[in-house]
């Protein structure tokens, strides 16, 4: 099936500070008004915690998602292509432009500037 998708930035790996994960699973669930953040990862990472605006000197509430290993070895323009992604989180697409960072256990990451778009089924960030 071919969806409607916005191509967003790629990230470059660096480390975050991230604390006890929680229990629970970031909701996937798919409403009209919902806006599907996917990530084609082609690291070796693997990548299974999220947070919306870290701060580096605060609290942060992380969320935790089906840990995504590597999707895909090619460019991010050929994997988008062959759609080598797989979901992260579902967000209203009236929500606003907020920087979302992905992170292994260990606090390996990147972060990327998400802007939701309901005129788009979701986005698609990728992890060099």
């Amino acid at each position: 099936m071919k969806l409607n998708l916005q191509k967003l930035t790629i990230g470059t790996a660096a480390h975050f500070k991230v604390g006890e994960a929680p229990p629970e699973h970031a909701s996937l669930q798919v409403l009209d008004d919902h806006y599907i953040v996917l990530l084609i990862n082609m690291t070796d990472l693997v990548i299974q915690l999220g947070c919306w605006n870290y701060n580096p000197n605060g609290h942060n509430n992380w969320f935790a998602f089906n840990a995504i290993g590597r999707t895909c070895s090619q460019d991010y323009d050929t994997c988008f292509a062959q759609q080598k992604w797989q979901p992260v989180v579902s967000i209203n697409c009236h929500d606003a432009t907020a920087d979302l960072s992905l992170v292994t256990k260990e606090g390996r990451g990147a972060t990327w500037r998400v802007s939701p778009n309901c005129s788009f089924a979701g986005g698609v960030i990728g992890l060099t």
